[in-house]
């Protein structure tokens, strides 16, 4: 199901780059050209954090705000623009879970 609204989300990197190289900046709007397809392109997220651990290729997470051809799943979702609000390296958080 596609919808438009901009939705908090939750996605993991493997340090400060995305999965296409491209460097993890905080405040930085990423906008996916081409078709949004799940589990192929676009940028992807979780609403639930527990759900984007399952996804999770290392311990740096962000908060992001999604929009734009979204299309949701059970626990995860792909969008065609991403902005990061915020991130940090949960490595100690995610020990300790």
């Amino acid at each position: 199901m596609k919808k438009q609204e901009r939705i908090l989300a939750w996605h993991f990197t493997d340090g400060t780059k995305l999965r296409d190289g491209q460097p993890l900046v905080v405040g930085k709007t990423y906008r996916h050209k081409g078709p949004v397809v799940m589990c192929d392109q676009g940028y992807h997220a979780s609403e639930r954090i527990i759900d984007a651990l399952g996804y999770a290729p290392g311990s740096q997470v962000s908060r992001v705000e999604v929009w734009g051809d979204v299309d949701k799943q059970d626990d995860k979702l792909v969008a065609r623009n991403s902005k990061v609000l915020w991130t940090l390296d949960a490595t100690r958080v995610l020990h300790r879970f």
